[in-house]
């Protein structure tokens, strides 16, 4: 009976699994087993691929390439570390790994694109030594958190080189566009504490986010339409540069008629504004409108202001403002209640528009992106800050962190035309199914030999199990396996 190597590969891992599962091994054991056993035979297997391959580019490479001899190279992946030789080759431009360019494996780094990702993954919501610990079990070799800290970086460095090439964009007639920053505390040496202008305590980090309005979920929150996060600790003016550009590859622009644009009064975020792909009509923040009245009025009646503004109108709720200011002004003499009276009236246009779209939640947008991870207790920041902003940010996004960015446009391994010979793959398949083919036998022969040693645990050899067949009636058996 013809077996597909899918079939074969099963097999011999099963019959693996079997001799350890009679040796009296329990599921945890099996488990743990079978997990490290794959990940080394996977290493083999990779490591067996990349030197037929290397062979196969060295009979189709071109003339030019003149073969310098092996060079041995060691890459961690998610399975494990992987050994393997491939040839140096000398060309007009310097010496190539052609193997390496083939296959877009970076060069001078020991960790794939595919085990960056998931350290990645990981550090952005835990530590680097967290992330690093959690995936120590898998890869069968030490990790360190310097090590997720460059991976962090390379993940950041490909999602800022990475084309949008999606020739269909979103098409909204009206964007509502949020901004804020907040401050991360900074990791500083002896001597950059003592320079405070060059190396400050704390940095800025700027967090945009634009969508396409909200609605209202199962549980009765608001939630936004197709969001765009950014986030970056450049500076706000260069942030409204890359957000606006950011903007213009996921929406279509000819079809984006106004703005809304919603802040909490800071100059360096209403300049944005000029960089907008279309009208722009300014707003200001309805969570600080309300942080303005509570510390003035009180909770209670800063709550029944705001709700009458949002329900009523905003006429009505700046009239009863004005009634509550001129009342405790004249209790108290306290000119705090005729500066929020007059706060309120010089932003009267930026409050309508923030009520009409219902403006005012960047504050919980900047508690996840940044403030749920960067300022943690004890926490301080170096180089990584901007990585692992921008990353949260295109994460919250629902965008996926690059693996890969082919870089090799116009080398030498793109005019290659890579063919395995099938005599390298009879000669591999035939080896796998020859070792396999002797594995499925002795597993057939432990399952013809199903009887337990006297050294098995009591309740093995007192277990009664009905089966067809003469062994029914001996309890010394037990069937494992029909």
């Amino acid at each position: 009976m013809e077996c597909n190597r899918e079939e074969v590969i099963v097999s011999a891992l099963s019959s693996l699994l079997l001799e350890r599962a009679a040796a009296g091994d329990d599921f945890s054991a099996l488990e743990e087993f079978g997990i490290s056993k794959t990940h080394e035979l996977l290493c083999q297997a990779i490591a067996c691929a990349l030197k037929a391959l290397d062979q196969a580019i060295f009979e189709k490479r071109e003339i030019a390439a003149i073969s310098k001899g092996f060079e041995r190279r060691e890459i961690l992946t998610g399975a494990g570390t992987v050994s393997f030789s491939r040839r140096r080759y000398a060309t007009e431009s310097g010496s190539v790994y052609l193997t390496d360019e083939v296959l877009n494996l970076p060069a001078h780094t020991k960790v794939t694109p595919l085990l960056t990702s998931t350290l990645t993954g990981l550090a952005l919501d835990s530590s680097y030594r967290a992330a690093a610990r959690a995936l120590r079990p898998y890869l069968g070799a030490d990790i360190s958190a310097p090590a997720v800290g460059r991976a962090l970086k390379e993940s950041a460095k490909l999602l800022a080189r990475e084309v949008d090439n999606r020739e269909e964009r979103c098409c909204a007639l009206v964007l509502d566009v949020e901004a804020d920053g907040t401050y991360v505390a900074m990791q500083r040496s002896r001597v950059q504490k003592k320079d405070r202008r060059t190396y400050p305590r704390r940095k800025e980090v700027s967090v945009m986010s634009a969508y396409e309005g909200k609605v209202c979920g199962k549980n009765g929150k608001r939630r936004r339409v197709n969001p765009l996060h950014y986030a970056s600790s450049k500076g706000a003016d260069v942030a409204w540069g890359e957000f606006s550009r950011a903007m213009a590859r996921k929406w279509d622009v000819k079809c984006l008629h106004h703005i809304n644009l919603a802040t909490d009064g800071d100059v360096k975020y209403k300049r944005g504004k000029h960089l907008m792909p279309a009208c722009v009509s300014s707003g200001y923040d309805l969570y600080h409108i309300t942080s303005a009245l509570r510390p003035v009025f009180g909770a209670e009646i800063a709550g029944e202001i705001y709700a009458v503004m949002r329900d009523v109108g905003f006429d009505t709720g700046a009239q009863m403002l004005s009634d509550y200011a001129q009342f405790f002004f004249e209790r108290t003499g306290d000119k705090k209640y005729l500066k929020t009276r007059d706060f309120i009236k010089r932003n009267e246009r930026e409050i309508k528009v923030a009520l009409a779209r219902n403006l005012g939640t960047m504050e919980g947008s900047v508690s996840h992106i940044v403030a749920s991870r960067l300022k943690r207790f004890g926490g301080g920041w170096g180089t990584g800050l901007e990585a692992m902003v921008r990353l949260r940010a295109a994460h919250a996004s629902g965008e996926k962190i690059a693996l890969r960015v082919r870089n090799s446009e116009g080398k030498l391994a793109d005019r290659i035309e890579v063919r395995l010979r099938s005599e390298v793959q009879n000669m591999t398949l035939f080896e796998i199914e020859g070792a396999i083919a002797a594995l499925e036998r002795k597993a057939k022969g432990m399952s013809r030999q199903n009887e337990r040693t006297s050294n098995e645990r009591p309740y093995y050899r007192q277990a009664h199990v009905a089966h067809n067949g003469d062994r029914a009636s001996n309890p010394n058996y037990l069937h494992l396996w029909s």
